[in-house]
């Protein structure tokens, strides 16, 4: 049997890594008060069953007697990997110590390594003898788990391109590359007003090089671009025409572009857990990708960028993705200087213009 000794902290994707690597038959946990919930939500998402020991983060005489308790419960032929990346520098070192004068065989610690993609390997042999090795992180992490592991579902998400998706991809890209077409981008807001979508709207816009006609309502759209021929007509169009577009084309260039291993949009949080200021932020993620255990987050903005924008990204990143996770806004227009400077303050990425055509590359 194989036992992985986990200390449960908020770098929870450092300790699902562990368990996914070392796939233990069961997990036993050192769990102060406030991250004993864990428990239920690491046993749900990974099938391994997790025995809790409650103990206090700072006191050395308590984590001991927790250490023992652990020992306790753990067959004496069992192989015993502990991993230490997470709890306060007292827990880990407590643990450790602990373990080496109680388990009379070698002890395998590891250590998750967020900036080198590695699991650190160091066993302390019976004789007091060392070896040393590393692993690469070979895993894979769902973007659903990132959400999981919070304590959070998801209303909603998709993973599907649809054929709406497909056949209006031409016109996405159309939107950020002809300039005949920025007028109606320009007047996205009077296709809905307020709550209430006008049942019928169709506008003539001039003067461009080639007259261009817009029409839709809840069920379909089109637009003619006189000599250019652009034809559609789809449901959602309303949703399209306001910003739906260039989520879309986002999506499409990053799933052809086969660089990720999930690739999703229209991500919907129904927040359940306590979850601080995020109560107040909204439960949307336009796009997410995922490769290995590494995930990103992707705002899509077809209007102007505000801060209020990047804070809500940077939340929604820090909170669910931690150490692995990264941030990019794609912005069809050119923010502004405070909002780049911002955005370099909160590491956000930003890409925007004509750089969007290319950004399969630039999303890495």
């Amino acid at each position: 049997m194989k036992v992985l000794i986990n200390i449960l902290s908020e770098q929870r994707l450092q300790n699902y890594i562990a368990i996914k690597h070392v796939k233990p038959d069961k997990v036993f946990t050192l769990s102060t008060e406030a991250m004993h919930d864990q428990n239920v939500i690491f046993s749900k998402v990974s099938g391994v069953k997790h025995i809790p020991i409650k103990c206090h983060g700072f006191d050395y005489r308590n984590l001991f007697s927790a250490t023992e308790e652990i020992a306790q419960k753990v067959d004496r032929e069992s192989e015993v990997v502990i991993n230490y990346t997470g709890g306060t520098k007292i827990m880990s070192t407590a643990l450790i110590l602990r373990c080496l004068t109680l388990f009379n065989k070698p002890i395998n610690l590891i250590y998750v390594n967020t900036r080198d993609h590695k699991i650190e390997k160091l066993t302390v042999k019976d004789k007091g003898g060392f070896g040393f090795d590393s692993d690469e992180i070979r895993i894979k992490i769902d973007i659903h788990d990132c959400f999981l592991l919070k304590g959070e579902q998801l209303k909603y998400y998709s993973t599907e391109l649809d054929k709406f998706q497909k056949e209006r991809f031409a016109l996405s890209e159309q939107f950020i590359s002809n300039k005949a077409l920025e007028i109606v981008l320009k007047n996205q807001k009077d296709f809905f007003n307020g709550k209430e979508v006008k049942p019928k709207f169709s506008e003539q816009y001039g003067p461009v090089k080639y007259p261009i006609s817009v029409f839709f309502n809840q069920n379909e759209f089109a637009i003619d671009l006189g000599e250019e021929g652009f034809r559609y007509s789809h449901p959602d169009g309303g949703k399209y025409l306001t910003g739906g577009w260039l989520e879309e084309y986002v999506y499409i260039k990053l799933l052809e572009s086969g660089k990720f291993d999930e690739v999703a949009k229209n991500i919907l949080i129904d927040f359940k857990s306590t979850t601080g200021n995020l109560k107040n932020i909204k439960n949307e993620i336009d796009v997410a990708v995922s490769k290995d255990v590494s995930h990103i987050f992707i705002e899509c903005k077809a209007g102007e960028v505000k801060q209020e924008h990047l804070y809500k990204l940077k939340s929604l990143r820090d909170y669910f993705l931690g150490t692995y996770g990264k941030a990019f806004l794609v912005s069809r227009k050119e923010p502004k200087p405070n909002i780049k400077e911002k955005a370099k303050d909160l590491n956000i990425e930003l890409i925007y213009g004509k750089n969007i055509l290319n950004i399969e590359k630039l999303i890495k």
